[in-house]
């Protein structure tokens, strides 16, 4: 029975690791071109074939253009407003749940209902913010990509498919 639960926790542990190192298959080698893309589990931006994680300046990247770099910008607020969030409600819990546990009985269990609570107001507007970062560097990327003078050429004509 040892041998069983050990094996299954060698094979969670070795799929969770293995999880953390999703990359995106395709790198976009497009001159000026820039596009969405994931490195080692983090999401970034390829341009050039170089690749920028999103908490690594995206901004600079798309700098080129200023409705692009003015979205990048937006997009890496949100990204930081997102990192507040969550560390204010794993903060807040573990500072509630805390004193509650060394109580014990009833008392832990009134700690951890408290704990989920406060983890849960943060949830919503963390997850807010998250996604308002990403629908900001998708709509960095593309203002970027219709910029002609981020891409070296000509823009792309209207109503052409790539």
């Amino acid at each position: 029975m040892i041998r069983l639960s050990l094996s299954c926790i060698v094979v969670v542990t070795t799929v969770v690791v293995g999880g953390c190192g999703v990359n995106t298959e395709y790198v976009p080698q497009t001159p000026g071109v820039a596009a969405l893309g994931m490195e080692r589990g983090a999401a970034g931006v390829y341009k050039n074939g170089a690749f920028t994680k999103l908490t690594d300046g995206v901004p600079a990247v798309l700098g080129c253009s200023a409705p692009a770099a003015a979205a990048a910008a937006t997009a890496e607020h949100h990204r930081r407003r997102n990192n507040v969030y969550n560390w204010i409600g794993v903060g807040g819990a573990v500072l509630v749940d805390i004193p509650f546990l060394f109580g014990g009985g009833a008392l832990s269990l009134v700690g951890a209902g408290v704990g989920v609570v406060i983890l849960g107001v943060f949830t919503a507007p963390a997850t807010n913010a998250e996604r308002a970062s990403v629908a900001f560097t998708v709509d960095a990327i593309n203002l970027h990509n219709d910029t002609a003078t981020c891409l070296g050429a000509t823009a792309p004509a209207k109503g052409s498919q790539p």
